[in-house]
Order: structure tokens, then C-alpha cells, then sequence
């Protein structure tokens, strides 16, 4: 559920981070992002097995995106 809002919202502007990582306002629950974070990481790492976490740092946001 949190995964598809996220993607729904990923374009929205203002981006509200507290909301997102904190639960600010208690529309999302706290430390969603970090779960959404880990779950889009994890099936980019799936989809490309040859990359590491390592050398993801400089990865545009658009290449994670479900």
C-alpha cells in the first residue's frame, strides 16, 4: 500500500521529507521511507545483479522507480 502511494507521489511538489521518514502529520507511517527506500534498492539490485550497493551513490532517484 505505502509502496504505490509513494509511487503516486512520487513527483509531488513541495516534497515533504518529515512526512515521508518521520510520520510528520500522521498520514504516513513513521519510518515508511526507509521501508520504501530498502524495497525499491532491493528490486533494483534483483533486476540488475551485476551492480553493488556500493556504487549506487550516484544512481539518478528515476532509476529506482517502480
Amino acid at each position: 500500500h505505502w509502496t504505490e502511494r509513494a509511487s503516486e507521489a512520487w513527483n509531488e511538489r513541495p516534497y515533504d521529507h518529515n512526512k515521508w521518514f518521520f510520520g510528520a502529520g500522521g498520514e504516513v507511517p513513521r519510518w515508511a521511507g526507509y521501508a520504501i527506500g530498502f524495497e525499491l534498492v532491493k528490486n533494483y539490485l534483483a533486476a540488475h545483479p551485476s551492480r553493488k550497493p556500493s556504487t549506487l551513490f550516484d544512481e539518478p532517484a528515476t532509476s529506482f522507480q517502480p
